[in-house]
């Protein structure tokens, strides 16, 4: 894009290049190409605002009667923008316009990315690697793959050796990063726990969830808490999403899932899960639905059958917080998996930007 200030008027773009790209099917995760061709403007305080759009057909495109102009929110946002490259193709200048690195900001400040893509020649070098933008805004995004111990409420499967000894408890290693300090998961019974098949405890065998099983008729109440990986002293998180995924049994049972101490919570505008709000947090249950759910291989690309049954809990400034999961209807010696995981396609912004 090149660039020029409009005075009062604001600030300018227009496109550079000739070539055509595929358009963009997830502003969070903009290819190379397609960052290069938006800009993110940032408002604050406003009831409104005004644009002016401009189309001037080529010599290439002299049939075309219109042409369409995409515009969303906080397209990989300032946040993001910090791993972008400056830019990969040569630019030119033109009138009072601008294009290139040599108007680009660091990316330490709070302007986003602008990338050119002019049709001047490509450098002698090869682009460089694009690091794709990181999926959320919030101080920890968290992770419940690593699963380093898998013992919850001394059932197993882990029931053996140093690390286990006396620790009744799942602990994720390194369940996100804070300020470049790795931050240990560790979630703990309180009270009775009972589950036949232990063994889908840990890690989803669906994807990059966490997953914990309760027996058909019961209930567990879970403390979740953040630490130290040395030390194993609280370590209070400022903002993180914690989301339920999957949440499609039906027929006599139905899943429940209870959590405390949340900021907000985020459902999919189609949703089917029902909710109860509580003093300091929320109810989720399952819906009557009609048929299985494929379990999502992306959390962050949910189709919208999966997004429906599935509900995203916003904490804030906390060390620990419970969550209950339970499975109503008759006991029996069956169980049934929930699925947990951290930010997702129904909210991945801490920061109040708006994105999705």
């Amino acid at each position: 894009l090149a660039y020029k200030d409009a005075g009062s008027a604001g600030i300018a773009f227009k496109s550079t290049t000739a070539r055509t790209i595929e358009n963009p099917t997830n502003s969070l995760r903009l290819s190379m190409e397609q960052s290069a061709h938006t800009a993110t403007f940032l408002y604050k305080n406003t009831e409104s605002f005004e644009m002016s759009i401009f189309f001037s057909p080529g010599s290439s495109n002299q049939d075309k009667a219109n042409w369409n102009f995409y515009i969303g929110s906080a397209a990989n946002a300032p946040e993001y923008s910090r791993s972008l490259p400056m830019s990969f193709v040569q630019s030119s200048s033109s009138e009072d316009w601008q294009t290139g690195s040599d108007w680009l900001p660091t990316l330490n400040d709070d302007k986003a990315s602008r990338d050119d893509t002019d049709t001047g020649a490509v450098w002698n070098q090869s682009y460089p690697s694009f690091q794709e933008p990181h999926p959320t805004t919030c101080s920890c995004s968290l992770d419940m793959t690593n699963v380093k111990i898998n013992n919850l409420g001394g059932l197993g499967p882990d029931v053996s050796g140093a690390d286990v000894s006396g620790n009744t408890f799942i602990r994720y290693g390194n369940a996100c990063t804070v300020d470049g300090k790795s931050v240990d998961l560790i979630i703990d019974t309180v009270g009775d726990y009972s589950s036949p098949q232990v063994s889908t405890n840990g890690r989803s065998s669906c994807g990059a969830y966490g997953s914990i099983s309760v027996q058909f008729g019961t209930m567990v109440v879970l403390e979740a808490r953040f630490v130290n990986p040395e030390t194993s002293l609280p370590f209070m998180i400022k903002d993180f999403f914690l989301t339920i995924f999957d949440m499609d049994m039906h027929g006599t049972h139905e899943e429940k899932v209870t959590i405390h101490d949340i900021e907000d919570y985020y459902l999919s505008p189609g949703s089917v899960v029902k909710t109860e709000e509580i003093m300091g947090g929320v109810v989720f249950s399952s819906p009557p639905v009609l048929g299985d759910v494929t379990c999502p291989a992306d959390p962050l690309h949910l189709d919208a059958t999966q997004a429906n049954v599935a509900a995203t809990a916003l904490f804030k400034n906390v060390e620990k917080f419970t969550f209950s999961l339970e499975v109503l209807g008759h006991k029996a010696n069956k169980t049934h998996t929930f699925i947990l995981g951290g930010p997702s396609s129904l909210n991945a912004d801490c920061s109040g930007h708006g994105l999705p």
